[in-house]
């Protein structure tokens, strides 16, 4: 399964407001202490905030703040803001679908995709910033 650079940077954020909950936090201070792209982060963040996880507060002191419990927001859920839910259905990884009527792998390969699924579904980010890896 493929995570995008935009799944991958819209957790770490949402992570740092969990951590920081009630608090607004800039996307500058995100961004310089995970050594990220501001301007890709911030991008990151207007989708998140078109999707309701996230408020944008302007103004002096301004920033984001989750508006969303963190115990209520999936992994899948942020995934799918920010990519397609798909896994490669084919031994030849490079195409989607090979369009052969019989492959035992695609029946594999689609039973790790609903389990992947599902597991990816119960793991929220108050999980991840309360995890000791």
């Amino acid at each position: 399964m493929f995570v995008s650079r935009s799944t991958e940077h819209a957790i770490i954020g949402l992570m740092w407001l969990a951590r920081n909950e009630g608090k607004t936090l800039k996307i500058e201070e995100i961004a310089e202490k995970e050594n990220l792209s501001e301007s890709y982060l911030e991008k990151v963040f207007q989708k998140l905030s078109q999707k309701k996880l996230v408020t944008p507060k302007f103004g002096p002191g301004g920033g984001f703040v989750l508006n969303k419990n963190p115990k209520k927001i999936n992994i899948l859920e942020v995934m799918e803001i920010f990519q397609k839910k798909q896994m490669s259905q084919c031994v030849n990884f490079k195409q989607r679908d090979c369009g052969k009527s019989f492959c035992p792998f695609r029946k594999v390969v689609a039973e790790a995709k609903k389990i992947t699924f599902a597991f990816l579904k119960e793991k929220t980010i108050f999980e991840l910033i309360n995890t000791n890896f």
